[in-house]
């Protein structure tokens, strides 16, 4: 199921995602504060909301997913995510990430001859 399968299967109030207590879009200073508390509350300092795609996009990248699947998950160009991908993920993630897949691939093969 991708992101927009999601979404439309999700019950809605309003044509809004993000909605406050009152049931209202937030507004951007009403996000920015609810942000600011989740990362007091998890600790993290020196991030913006802007970097959790750059860190979802590297994580997916990591775990192996290929520059289409990443650009359908966060909607962006398969160009941005090749970008993206050269600039974070280093060559041994991406190497050690290749390994595993085949290893999984051969462990597959075995299990089915």
């Amino acid at each position: 199921m991708n992101l927009g399968n999601l979404l439309d299967a999700t019950p809605k109030k309003g044509v809004q995602i993000l909605l406050n207590t009152r049931d209202h879009p937030w507004t951007a200073s009403g996000f920015k504060t609810q942000f600011g508390k989740a990362k007091e509350k998890a600790k993290i300092s020196g991030k913006r909301f802007h970097d959790l795609r750059g860190t979802a996009a590297t994580t997916l990248c990591l775990a192996g997913l290929d520059d289409r699947e990443v650009a359908e998950i966060l909607g962006w160009s398969e160009k941005r995510v090749a970008d993206m991908r050269r600039r974070y993920v280093s060559r041994e993630a991406i190497i050690l990430s290749g390994v595993e897949r085949l290893n999984r691939a051969k462990a597959e093969q075995a299990g089915n001859t």
